[in-house]
């Protein structure tokens, strides 16, 4: 199977490389959207959490939307890893009941 180039650039698809680079930018993107809902974390305190270590002087709600919010990207990347992605109201509301638990 021949893999398409890119008509700019010349470059053929890595798939595996890119799943790496947004795996990787994780705590970015979790880090802009509770911001974005108003919940003032600093990019060393979301990536603590995803580490696994609790952060003093915020609330748990605050916590637990930033974990959920991971656990969204993590489902997300996933789907796609899996091939079985499909840009459908089921998938986005399946999605965003992961980001919005608790």
């Amino acid at each position: 199977m021949t893999t398409a180039k890119d008509t700019v650039w010349g470059m053929s698809p890595n798939h595996a490389m890119a799943r790496q680079l947004a795996v990787r930018d994780i705590p970015a993107l979790v880090y802009d959207a509770v911001n974005l809902e108003g919940v003032a974390m600093t990019m060393p305190e979301v990536q603590t959490l995803l580490d696994g270590i609790t952060v003093g002087g915020h609330k748990i709600s605050d916590q637990n939307m930033v974990l959920n919010q991971a656990d969204a990207w993590k489902c997300l990347f996933s789907i796609v890893s899996e091939k079985t992605f499909s840009f459908s109201k089921r998938i986005a509301l399946d999605i965003q009941a992961i980001a919005d638990k608790e």
